[in-house]
């Protein structure tokens, strides 16, 4: 049964791991996707630090990059266990009935659809970003 404290370790291991696969810069991206700052993002992933990250910020950060809170926590709870390695995304297993990755797909078709991915995180971002540049105008108009 998992506790709560593996729960986090969960989170925070796919959460490490997303974060270095995106590389450099990915904590200031995070922080403008969760509405927090990028210094408590990095003080979040630092391996020595004693931070958590509360619930509704782990399921933000596990959406902003494109999956479920399960989806991140089975991730993370795979490359715990062994049963995943991080450098081999074709090993991502079925959550919910969906794949996070096929793992019957070619290498090539692989690609495509890792970069497809990266298409729609970046999009939502943008829209995000949209948003929140409207709200900023119609609030500096309005004074």
């Amino acid at each position: 049964m998992d506790t709560i404290e593996n729960l986090y370790d969960y989170f925070i291991t796919a959460f490490r791991f997303c974060a270095a696969d995106k590389g450099r810069g990915i904590g200031k991206s995070i922080a403008i996707d969760t509405g927090v700052s990028s210094q408590f993002i990095s003080r979040i992933l630092h391996k020595n630090n004693k931070i958590k990250a509360p619930n509704q910020l782990q399921k933000k950060i596990a959406e902003s990059f494109g999956y479920s809170i399960r989806q991140f926590l089975f991730i993370g709870k795979e490359i715990k266990n062994g049963n995943l390695d991080p450098l081999n995304s074709e090993m991502i297993k079925a959550v919910d009935g969906e794949y996070l990755i096929d793992p019957n797909i070619t290498e090539r078709e692989r690609i495509i659809e890792m970069y497809e991915r990266l298409l729609v995180f970046h999009e939502n971002r943008i829209l995000k970003l949209e948003d929140e540049n409207k709200e900023l105008r119609s609030k500096l108009l309005t004074r």
